[in-house]
């Protein structure tokens, strides 16, 4: 398992001579949020109708505090980084992630 989030351009800078190690670490990353269940691993890049099938910041970021590739205050900063929150508030993130386990029912 990924132990720290790596972004992609980080995740290329690393691997760029070893395109065998990036593709170890996608497959690794995507391993991990198929296994805790998110629906955008596998999902088409487009629906029927032509729309991109893309996951918001708030989706993306809980699926990968579910699946254990980020802890609440990487996915605090995040969520600082993208101006949602103007400093890092694990409360208001956790806030946000009980929000949308609503729906998947994945938190403890």
């Amino acid at each position: 398992m990924i132990k720290k989030k790596l972004t992609g351009s980080e995740l290329l800078r690393q691997c760029a001579n070893d395109p065998d190690a990036y593709l170890k670490a996608v497959t690794e990353r995507n391993a991990a949020l198929r296994a805790a269940g998110s629906p955008w691993v596998d999902a088409p890049l487009k629906t029927e109708t032509g729309a991109f099938n893309i996951p918001t910041i708030n989706e993306s970021l809980y699926w990968e505090y579910v699946a254990g590739l980020i802890t609440l205050h990487d996915a605090a900063c995040e969520f600082c980084k993208a101006n949602w929150d103007p400093y890092v508030d694990e409360r208001s993130t956790m806030q946000r992630f009980k929000e949308i386990d609503k729906k998947y029912h994945k938190l403890n």
